[in-house]
């Protein structure tokens, strides 16, 4: 839910290739944040969706990489193809989530959506036992799980046994 738009600038993604973080931050719409929230709280209400995730530090792609090793499922993503692949799965736009639901639920959250003017894209579906990020990368979800369990632990200063 929300617009991804083209700002790596200031994102852990700029961080990890560049070594650096420079340029403007991404934009804020707060009247677009507002509708989010109202449009998310109605989802929610309603028993439209199964999960919902901020998309924040790391863009969409960390954002499914954590619900689906919190969720303990696979998930198959398709870039949208109006930015560069890169650009979209990591982009820290603001005002956006990522949820899931049942297809039969669609058409009832997109017309909530719609009503509260908040833009909504489908681009993947849940299920299996890698996270796949079509065209681009794989992982097995016990790898990156492992992966992302030392690397909390590293954080925060602890040994993981």
């Amino acid at each position: 839910m929300g617009d991804t738009q083209a700002e790596l600038c200031g994102s852990e993604f700029q961080k990890l290739i560049t070594g650096e973080i420079y340029g403007p931050c991404p934009s804020i719409n707060l009247q677009k944040e507002l509708a989010l929230h109202n449009c998310l709280l109605r989802l929610i209400s309603s028993g439209l969706l199964c999960s919902a995730h901020d998309i924040s530090e790391g863009g969409i792609a960390l954002a499914v990489a954590e619900s689906c090793i919190i969720g303990s499922i696979g998930a198959r993503i398709k870039a949208d193809g109006n930015l560069n692949p890169y650009e979209y799965l990591f982009s820290e736009s603001q005002s956006r989530v990522l949820v899931s639901l049942k297809r039969e639920k669609e058409k009832a959250f997109l017309e909530q959506c719609a009503r509260f003017s908040v833009s909504a894209n489908r681009f993947g579906t849940v299920g299996g036992s890698k996270i796949s990020f079509t065209e681009l990368f794989e992982v097995e979800l016990k790898e990156a799980a492992e992966i992302w369990n030392l690397a909390l632990s590293e954080k925060m200063g602890v040994q993981v046994q």
